[in-house]
């Protein structure tokens, strides 16, 4: 049972590092804003303009001739992640389009970079300690 648990506890936090070491990257599509939002309905995407600016819209939507969409507004209290809508964009003013999915190759690669050197780390403190006597009071 005690075997169990600590498989468990084990697999549970290295799919949460995993998770945290997500390496994720935009991605650029080859299709119009119309098209990606109504066949993939994307949560997070960023346009980019003709004047080279970025805007990132989150839950966005066609209305008319523009992409609107909804920015998070981490800073503002009481409710840090209340919903405040972008300023829409004309379809024609955007250049492209692009969602952001995570690269797994760089997240396998980073999580088992960070895994390594914890190992060594904690290899390099243990076999450091190993001299010292860590009782107390005692002769």
């Amino acid at each position: 049972m005690h075997r169990q648990l600590t498989f468990r506890r084990l697999a549970a936090s290295v799919l949460l590092l995993c998770y945290l070491l997500a390496c994720g990257t935009w991605q650029t599509q080859e299709v119009s804003p119309q098209e990606l939002i109504t066949e993939t309905e994307p949560r997070h995407m960023r346009a980019t303009l003709a004047d080279g600016s970025q805007r990132e819209y989150w839950e966005p939507w066609i209305h008319a001739d523009s992409l609107r969409g909804y920015e998070h507004d981490r800073w503002r209290a009481p409710n840090p992640y209340r919903l405040v809508e972008v300023e829409p964009a004309s379809l024609t003013d955007i250049a492209d389009v692009a969602v952001r999915k995570t690269d797994v190759p760089k997240t396998v690669a980073f999580t088992a970079l960070t895994i390594v050197v914890v190992g060594v780390a904690a290899f390099y403190i243990g076999w450091t300690m190993a001299d010292y006597d860590l009782s107390y009071g005692g002769n």
